[in-house]
C-alpha cells in the first residue's frame, strides 16, 4: 500500500501567512484570555481558557499555512508554536493592566517589565486558592506557569499538524483536496468474518470492502472517507475509521473512532467502489439489526 505523504515544500507565502495569522490571533485571543482567567476564578474554567487560546493560535496558524499552501508539517508545528509563544508573550503583557486597572493603564511590551512584575507575583503572589486561602507563590506558582506555558505552546504547535497532517494536496494541480466523510458505512456486527475482512483490509485488500455488510443505524461500523482530485487521475485517498459505541459507567453511548487506514492512495476504479462498497442485509437480518441497535439506544 502507498499511503499519502506530504511533499515537504513550503510554499512561497507559507511562513509568512502562517506567522502574520498566528500573531494577529495570539493577540487577540491573549488579551480576551487574560480577562477570562482573571475575572472567572475557576480552575477549570481556566484549565479550558488555557486550552481554547493554544487551539484557537494554532488554528489560525493553520489557516495560513494552508492558504500559503505549506506542505511542510515541521516548519508549519515550528510556526505553531512560535504562534504559542507569542500569545503566552502577550498575555503576560495585558495581565498587570487586566489584574490591577488602577496602576497599570497600558500593557508591558518591555520583556524586562514583563520578568520584574512575574518577579513580584513568584514572591508576593497574584491569587489564592479558597476563600480563606493565601496567596499562591513561590515554586508552587512557578509550576502553574510553567504548565501554562507547556499547554498554550504545545496545543497551538500540535493544533496545526492536526489540522493539516491529514490533508492531502495535489501537486499536480497545486491545490488541496477537499475530503468526503462517511461515503460509505460498513457494519462490524453480526459477523462471523468480519475480523478476516477488516485484516485483509488492513494488509491492502481494497476489494475486501465490497464483502462487508452495509451498516444500518446505530450499529458500530467502518466509516470510509475518500479524498480525490478531480483534475488528476493519481490523488486518490481513502481513510478508513472503526466507528464503536461505548457504554461508560454513567450508562452513557457515546461512539469512539479508531484509524485504520489514513490516506492509502488508490485507483479512480477502486475509488468509485469504494463509494458504492458493501452489499446488503438479508430482510430478516436487517430486521434484528435495526431491533438489536433501537434496544440498545434505549437502554442507554
Amino acid at each position: 500500500m502507498q499511503f499519502y505523504r506530504h511533499s515537504g515544500r513550503g510554499g512561497t507565502w507559507g511562513v509568512p501567512l502562517a506567522t502574520a495569522s498566528g500573531i494577529v490571533a495570539a493577540a487577540v485571543l491573549a488579551f480576551a484570555y487574560v480577562y477570562i482567567i482573571n475575572w472567572i476564578p475557576f480552575i477549570y474554567v481556566a484549565f479550558l481558557a488555557t486550552a481554547a487560546l493554544g487551539f484557537g493560535v494554532g488554528a489560525a496558524a493553520a489557516w495560513g499555512a494552508k492558504t500559503g499552501k505549506m506542505r511542510n508539517m515541521t516548519i508549519a508545528t515550528l510556526v505553531g508554536g512560535l504562534a504559542g509563544l507569542i500569545a503566552l508573550y502577550f498575555a503576560w503583557a495585558f495581565d498587570p493592566m487586566v489584574r490591577f486597572p488602577q496602576q497599570f493603564r497600558a500593557p508591558f511590551w518591555d520583556l524586562e517589565l514583563i520578568g520584574r512584575y512575574m518577579k513580584a507575583g513568584y514572591v508576593d503572589g497574584f491569587w489564592s486558592i479558597g476563600g480563606n486561602g493565601g496567596a499562591v507563590t513561590g515554586p508552587f506558582l512557578a509550576a502553574v506557569w510553567i504548565i501554562e506555558a507547556a499547554l498554550i505552546i504545545g496545543i497551538s504547535s500540535f493544533s496545526v499538524s492536526r489540522i493539516l497532517g491529514e490533508q492531502p494536496f495535489c501537486e499536480e494541480t497545486n491545490q488541496w483536496i477537499k475530503a468526503e466523510k462517511g461515503v460509505a458505512r460498513l457494519s462490524l456486527e453480526n459477523d462471523e468474518q468480519v475480523d478476516t475482512k477488516v485484516q485483509r483490509l488492513l494488509a491492502g485488500d481494497i476489494s475486501s470492502l465490497n464483502e462487508f455488510y452495509r451498516a444500518p443505524s446505530n450499529a458500530d461500523h467502518l466509516q470510509l472517507d475518500v479524498a480525490a482530485c478531480d483534475d488528476c487521475p493519481t490523488c486518490n485517498f481513502l481513510t478508513v475509521r472503526a466507528i464503536r459505541h461505548v457504554t461508560n459507567q454513567k450508562n452513557e453511548v457515546t461512539k469512539q473512532a479508531t484509524k485504520l487506514l489514513v490516506n492509502v492512495q488508490v485507483t479512480k476504479e477502486e475509488l468509485d467502489a469504494i463509494r458504492s462498497a458493501g452489499i446488503d442485509w438479508p430482510t430478516e437480518s436487517l430486521e434484528s439489526e435495526n431491533a438489536e441497535g433501537t434496544s440498545r439506544v434505549n437502554d442507554s
